[in-house]
């Protein structure tokens, strides 16, 4: 007798071929998200180190930058002071004067915003990194036995930095301006000097985040930056303040000795810390037109 085909094979066959395609496409599926969550994740893992790149050379570039503005400040200062060495109360004293303030009582809220914007992130270690850096540097400048560029009252104000701005835990200590009898107007000449300048600085910030790489100075390259900021100072003291009129030496190492001792004959006013609006370093004034930018 013949076999006769069982009713069932094709429906059991078909059955198999089915489940064998159902589960093909279904390890397929699975295999294809596996790889995408794998790129999503390798993707995600990028950014992130990408974001921390950015962050950290912000960081680096505003606390350098920072340091740098005063540290270009005080070796201007100090050539204001020697070029009217006979003149203590002299108004071009008093405006760089409160020029470091206003850069201290800035280097503290940037200092300050830093530490609020960075807390529990890996921006934290940066900012503490770059603090400690900083705190090294300034030790290797006031203890320079070669270099006697700055005198104490310099040194003072680099303290008042150290205190205020590159403490553990920063809080806001804003130093009131020195009173003066100088008369400030506006000038549109220095409002449209600015605006390029904030330009420049937005073009700067740009170009990091791009590069996500910034040269961290040495001691020399900063000292370096601020004796070419005295030059400067010391130039346009020449052609707004001439000579016939002032006694005028170049900035010298006898020049910083002599001017700290008449310092010190001189009574010394003491700054008490206070909470006061910030202001910007980049604003220049003029009085009847006597200053016209003697300082960069």
């Amino acid at each position: 007798m013949q076999n006769q085909p069982d009713s069932l094979t094709p429906f059991i066959n078909n059955s198999r071929a089915y489940n064998f395609t159902n589960n093909y496409d279904y390890a397929y599926k699975q295999n294809n998200l596996k790889f995408m969550q794998s790129q999503n994740q390798e993707y995600e893992i990028q950014k992130q180190k990408q974001n921390n790149d950015e962050e950290q050379v912000l960081i680096q570039y505003y606390v350098y930058q920072d340091f740098q503005n005063l540290i270009n400040l005080l070796y201007s200062y100090q050539a204001v002071k020697n070029y009217f060495i006979d003149q203590h109360y002299h108004s071009a004293i008093i405006l760089s004067r409160n020029k470091i303030i206003l850069q201290l009582n800035i280097s503290n809220s940037i200092h300050y915003d830093l530490q609020q914007t960075n807390k529990n992130t890996s921006g934290q270690d940066t900012l503490e990194k770059e603090k400690k850096n900083l705190k090294n540097i300034l030790y290797n400048m006031k203890n320079d036995l070669n270099m006697k560029d700055l005198d104490n009252e310099c040194l003072g104000y680099l303290n008042i930095y150290t205190q205020n701005s590159l403490a553990e835990y920063v809080k806001i200590k804003q130093i009131p301006l020195e009173q003066s009898n100088i008369n400030y107007n506006f000038n549109q000449n220095v409002l449209d000097k600015v605006l390029p300048q904030i330009s420049f600085l937005d073009e700067q910030i740009k170009q990091l985040k791009q590069r996500k790489q910034y040269h961290i100075p040495s001691e020399s390259q900063i000292k370096q930056k601020a004796k070419e900021y005295e030059k400067i100072t010391y130039h346009n003291l020449l052609i707004n303040y001439p000579r016939n009129n002032y006694n005028l030496r170049s900035p010298s190492k006898q020049d910083y000795m002599s001017s700290q001792f008449e310092i010190e004959k001189s009574p010394k006013k003491q700054s008490n810390i206070s909470k006061s609006q910030i202001y910007s370093t980049d604003f220049r004034y003029s009085k009847n037109n006597e200053f016209q930018n003697y300082i960069q």
